[in-house]
């Protein structure tokens, strides 16, 4: 069970101030930086802010997220990416799924953070991008 759900505004999560803030297409970079990267699993994906700017570079785009309300709006905004229901602690894929691993501001929310890097490692193939949020005083 996770007690750490997040349960902020959805609009909040989709606002043009945050998206500058997050300076997206800079983050895409660094995790892409140096790597073949076909295949990206996008943990604590949200509304799927970063999931659609992956699959929006090429990549195969899987997004997973432990709120359903948010899975619902993203699989609404973001056509070519497939949304299910996984907690980062628990992941449903096999060993080395992804090329890249990618968790954008969802590790201080994982009610065990060293298990979910570890599941986070354990599927990624080539990268495991961790992004974490500086910004926990703005919530």
């Amino acid at each position: 069970m996770n007690e750490k759900v997040f349960t902020g505004s959805i609009d909040k999560l989709r606002n043009p101030e945050r998206f500058e803030r997050l300076q997206v297409d800079r983050v895409l970079n660094y995790s892409l930086a140096g790597c073949d990267v076909q295949s990206v699993l996008d943990i604590g994906t949200g509304t799927g802010l970063f999931a659609e700017a992956f699959f929006r570079r090429g990549c195969r785009v899987r997004g997973v997220d432990c709120n359903e309300d948010y899975l619902k709006v993203a699989a609404e905004l973001v056509d070519g990416v497939e949304f299910s229901k996984a907690l980062a602690e628990k992941l449903p894929f096999d060993n080395g799924s992804f090329d890249l691993v990618f968790m954008a501001h969802v590790l201080h929310e994982a009610d065990d953070q060293v298990l979910a890097v570890r599941e986070a490692y354990r599927v990624a193939r080539r990268r495991l991008a961790v992004l974490e949020w500086p910004y926990l005083e703005q919530q």
